[in-house]
């Protein structure tokens, strides 16, 4: 009778020659690695001082050094990996000697990017395989997840060998990361045909002028939707993006700030059930962009993801601490940026603009909004869609986005965005159409908006006590604004006085057809502002569109008293 043979332990696929190769090519090459569009991740190495000598190899690629045998010891002994290797500086000059030809350099990496897919397979068949000899109490419901566990598996390794594919291969994989994430900002998406797709959008302007406030939104938004999404603060430190991110949710932001006992509590729950988001403080801890990036690929494990960072100018990638000067340092970081977006990330990142973009307050005078990226033009070449945010002049509570580039639709797009500070977001004010914009939207656009939101607040706040309580609900507008907006709905019908001329108590009847508001004689420039009193008499009842009919003027002083202006007391008491 035969003895039995023992079972044999699986080899795990693995291609050392390749790796070898890989290696030594680079080293007889040292320009072998600015010919890939992204380089290999060191996981694909299977041999962990191969994995070293990648690193080290990246490392020197990244602060622009060229990549020998001796810089590449000098790199892996300030690292002190150098005595890990199996042979030490020998092994170095093996490698560099022992390579058949350097010609075959993406050869040898697609055949180590292949054993690194066989690698990862034969992990999820295994727990595939582990799982199904359990008990299966909902089978279809286990056959799908095992679907997506493999369709998760082709996108997550499919990024890495794009460059080694062919046209009809590459074909094949169209649409792999699935639809465009919607911001919420009509302006982005209509520019985007329907929202981000994987790579760099740039949010740029000049100081405090909503940058941060508008990627702290969108990313916000995309985590309510299920997108896993990693918010870096390389600028404002993490607990000022956590206060943004809670007053939108409701919170006070004196709550917040103080340390309240509820308010911690209320956010921490909210958060708590948002799982797909992540705030990581980069200012103290020096979080890297590839460290952050690759963190959120794990947790999202072939899901969509996006990775929000404030700003370009602050955040460190592998490189930055020993670059020369300013311009190498944001090359760095606009190289890592590119890396994570052709591996299907999605990079929101803020961007300061040089002052020669913002100083003149004749738009003339400036210099384009492309080309006014702090510190580096690289900036401008590598987005794919590039966003810019004025403050409008004479109005804190007010910004102007303009689309200044778009590779996935038309630049052709702007919008203003009105600040509620008590909330810390934007809501994006329709264009009317035929405006003009940018300084663009025209007075005659801006009183058209400005009366909207005294129509939109008096609905939403009916019988309001007072005039002054009305102007102040329009935190979007300056007071001259609000005044005079609220003055044109009151002189031309559209507000009833339900309380005395002295204490007027406001409600919408309506608008009352024939009526053509006009904007005010005197634009006051491109801030909007408004006189402090309504143009000419109206003879209508009602501030829409059409021609002037109906005496209507006399029936509003008739409601607030004879010769009375409610209007003049009730300025002097605005907050």
């Amino acid at each position: 009778m035969s003895a039995e043979i023992p079972p044999t332990r699986p080899v795990v696929p693995h291609n050392f020659d390749a790796e070898k190769g890989a290696l030594g090519s680079v080293m007889v090459n040292p320009f072998a690695l600015q010919e890939l569009p992204i380089p290999p991740g060191v996981d694909e190495f299977f041999l962990p001082q191969h994995r070293s000598i990648w690193e080290g190899m990246l490392a020197l690629h990244a602060r622009g050094e060229p990549i020998d045998p001796i810089l590449l010891k000098n790199e892996l002994q300030g690292r002190g990996v150098l005595g890990t290797l199996d042979g030490g500086e020998g092994y170095l000059l093996t490698l560099a000697n022992e390579v058949p030809t350097p010609l075959n350099f993406r050869y040898y990496l697609r055949l180590v990017n292949e054993a690194w897919i066989q690698r990862r397979l034969v992990a999820t068949f295994a727990d595939l395989q582990a799982r199904a000899n359990g008990q299966c109490s909902d089978l279809p419901s286990f056959v799908r997840e095992a679907e997506e566990a493999i369709a998760k598996l082709a996108r997550s390794t499919g990024a890495t060998s794009t460059h080694w594919k062919t046209p009809a291969e590459r074909a094949l994989q169209l649409g792999r990361w699935g639809p465009p994430l919607p911001t919420g900002i009509r302006a982005i998406d209509d520019a985007t045909r329907g929202g981000l797709r994987p790579g760099v959008v740039v949010l740029g302007g000049p100081p405090s002028a909503g940058k941060t406030l508008l990627l702290v939104q969108i990313a916000r938004v995309l985590a309510e939707r299920g997108v896993y999404v990693t918010i870096l603060a390389a600028d404002e430190d993490a607990d000022g993006l956590l206060v943004r991110i809670g007053q939108a949710l409701g919170f006070a932001r004196r709550a917040l700030e103080t340390g309240d006992g509820d308010a911690r509590i209320g956010l921490a729950r909210l958060l708590e059930a948002m799982p797909t988001l992540d705030l990581i403080d980069g200012v103290e801890d020096d979080v890297m962009i590839e460290g952050a990036g690759e963190d959120l690929l794990k947790r999202a494990n072939g899901s969509a993801t996006v990775l929000a960072v404030d700003s370009f100018q602050t955040a460190r990638a592998a490189g930055t601490d020993v670059a020369e000067s300013d311009r190498r340092r944001i090359d760095s970081v606009a190289a890592a940026f590119k890396r994570l977006a052709r591996r299907g990330i999605h990079v929101l990142v803020s961007s300061e603009v040089n002052r020669g973009s913002y100083k003149s307050r004749n738009p003339d005078d400036r210099c384009e909004d492309m080309a006014s990226y702090k510190e580096s033009g690289s900036i401008e070449y590598l987005a794919h869609l590039a966003v810019n945010v004025r403050s409008v002049p004479g109005d804190g509570g007010a910004l102007d986005l303009t689309v200044t580039k778009s590779r996935w639709g038309s630049r052709d797009h702007s919008a203003r965005l009105l600040i509620d500070f008590d909330m810390a977001t934007l809501r994006e004010v329709p264009v009317p159409p035929g405006s003009m914009w940018e300084p663009k939207l025209n007075s005659i656009g801006l009183f058209e908006l400005d009366l909207e939101a005294a129509r939109q607040a008096l609905r939403e706040n009916p019988g309001i006590a007072g005039n002054d309580r009305l102007v102040s609900l329009l935190r979007g507008l300056s007071k001259a604004r609000a005044r005079a907006a609220v003055r044109c709905l009151d002189a031309a019908g559209e507000i009833q006085n339900l309380g005395t001329p002295k204490r007027p108590k406001l409600y919408l009847a309506g608008a009352v057809a024939g009526v053509a508001p006009h904007p005010p004689e005197s634009p006051g420039g491109l801030d909007g502002a408004h006189p402090p009193h309504p143009p000419a008499p109206f003879r209508g009842g009602g501030c829409g569109a059409g021609s002037a009919a109906g005496p209507a003027n006399g029936a509003a002083q008739s409601r607030n008293g004879a010769g009375h202006d409610p209007w003049a007391s009730a300025e002097e008491d605005l907050p």
